[in-house]
């Protein structure tokens, strides 16, 4: 269990007198006044609220677990993201996850397990809990406290949250790209990879799907995503993460990025932006570079040319893949 690093807790919290201690009875986390230590705590009651120095003062006297923040609906959220650690590690989806939501802030949560996101949103929610991307996520920023532990990985300024009003509507929509098929999406811990299965999978891959040279990763990483995306649809993250890994141990001696977290995340982004099958793409570029109207100065400069129609219509595909 982590204890609390107070040097480490956020300024735009300390603050704020709206802290109390808490203490782990039956496998909850039970609030209590620090101001008066044999009184409870209440999220909705702000005379049970606290200055920062006494609760950091009751924790020392009253051995109490931990400190909590109490979320009152001013804008201050908290994602939370639990049991997310693989051998002592968050494993990098929560911190793609917190990165693309634009948190500053973020910490290792009490069990050691779990991580906490932090910034400031309109986005007002008081309560949301779901999956996405096989990660158990919770969104909060209203009638709960927060178990603050100042164990940062990241701690800079709060900043603006991005994207908290889409993420809170991907937890529950079946539909979303991001939940990968929700009925299908389960957790590391209850889940065995089949190698077998996936190796089979991997050894479909036509050799067009590997970049040859440095710079080529990117295009190549969007015609793996298309593919796994439309070609097996029903692969789980852990499954797909397995495949990815294994593709870009491969090509990393060729390519600049050698940090896999990369490949990874550009492959979600991927992945998610997909909307159309591999053969049906070249299709759908024709249509939209049949479209595209060239300015002048490059229809003037082709004009005449032996192979001016093929030369025009080559960049109209090339600017047709910038769609």
């Amino acid at each position: 269990m982590i204890e609390p690093v107070f040097e480490s807790m956020p300024i735009e919290l300390t603050k704020i007198s709206r802290w109390l201690i808490w203490k782990e009875l039956k496998a909850k986390k039970v609030p209590f006044n620090a101001s008066l230590p044999e009184k409870n705590a209440n999220v909705i009651d702000i005379n049970t609220w606290s200055l920062f120095s006494d609760a950091k003062s009751a924790y020392r006297t009253e051995r109490a677990n931990g400190v909590g923040f109490v979320l009152s609906g001013d804008g201050i959220v908290c994602i939370d993201i639990d049991d997310c650690f693989e051998k002592e590690k968050p494993v990098p989806e929560a911190l793609i996850l917190l990165e693309s939501l634009n948190c500053k802030y973020i910490e290792i949560s009490y069990s050691g397990k779990g991580l906490h996101g932090l910034g400031y949103s309109d986005d007002l929610i008081t309560k949301k809990i779901g999956k996405f991307q096989g990660l158990s996520v919770e969104i909060y920023s209203n009638k709960r406290f927060i178990a603050i532990t100042g164990k940062t990985i990241k701690n800079e300024a709060f900043d603006r949250l991005s994207g908290i009003a889409e993420l809170s509507a991907a937890l529950t929509a079946s539909h979303n790209v991001n939940t990968a098929k929700n009925n299908n999406l389960r957790h590391k811990s209850s889940f065995t990879l089949d190698s077998h299965k996936l190796d089979k999978i991997y050894e479909t891959l036509p050799r067009s799907f590997f970049p040859r040279a440095q710079g080529q990763r990117n295009r190549h990483v969007f015609i793996l995503a298309r593919f796994f995306k439309f070609e097996h649809p029903n692969l789980i993250l852990e499954e797909l993460r397995y495949l990815v890994k294994k593709w870009h141990k491969e090509i990393e001696h060729i390519v600049k990025t050698k940090d896999f977290y990369s490949t990874w995340s550009d492959f979600n982004k991927a992945y998610e932006k997909a909307i159309c099958p591999i053969d049906l793409l070249d299709e759908i570029i024709i249509k939209i570079a049949k479209d595209i109207q060239l300015p002048d100065f490059i229809t003037d400069f082709f004009s005449g040319d032996t192979h001016e129609e093929e030369m025009l219509m080559l960049i109209k595909i090339c600017a047709a893949y910038q769609y």
